[in-house]
């Protein structure tokens, strides 16, 4: 034997034990490397998917604006609508009918106002769907629909927009020619 340890069964052995422990630690880095990698792309793909997922809602909220809280009786009530999205939202024009929900308090409940844009009014040459782009407005009156606020009283505009859970509205008094509102009850007036 020149040199070399005796190749003994016990010598094999231990050497069968250290190439298998090896064996053992280098699959445990694999595997980790591996876990690693998935779990890393699978946190990305998460993360860029909810970035760009279309289904979900941007926060933000609409507003809706009069210009005064009380009017005379025959003037226009003009309104603006603010888009506070990050993104673009449209509004339906549903011209001939009014632009918002329009109700009136009747000293006990909101009674909803109807009417029918009049003929060659501005509204019919407004597109179907107004586009409101973010932090923009849109500013608009009644005068094509002047049979909504013929008596004096308490009335509510209210806005409903398609894919918006909540219901922007305003309060406002129309006042009689004496400058009394016709109501005489306490009004819902926030």
């Amino acid at each position: 034997m020149s040199g070399s340890a005796e190749q003994t069964p016990f010598n094999m052995f231990n050497k069968e034990l250290r190439d298998k422990s090896k064996s053992n630690h280098l699959k445990f880095l694999w595997a980790s490397l591996y876990i690693l990698i998935v779990a890393a792309v699978l946190f990305l793909g998460g993360n860029l998917y909810h970035e760009y997922n279309e289904r979900r809602l941007p926060s933000g909220r609409i507003g809706l604006f009069l210009n005064k809280t009380e009017y005379q009786l025959g003037e226009t009530i003009d309104f603006t609508v603010v888009n506070h999205f990050p993104a673009m939202i449209y509004v339906r024009n549903n011209c001939p009918e009014e632009p918002l929900n329009v109700y009136r308090w009747n000293g006990a409940s909101w009674a909803q106002l109807h009417d029918i844009a009049r003929e060659g009014g501005k509204c019919y040459t407004q597109p179907r769907d107004i586009a409101i782009p973010p932090e923009g407005s849109v500013s608009y009156d009644f005068s094509d629909w002047p049979h909504l606020f013929l008596e004096p009283g308490i009335y509510r505009v209210a806005m409903v927009v398609e894919h918006y859970d909540e219901t922007p509205f305003q309060d406002f008094v129309v006042l009689g020619p004496s400058g009394e509102s016709g109501v005489y009850e306490e009004g819902p007036i926030e």
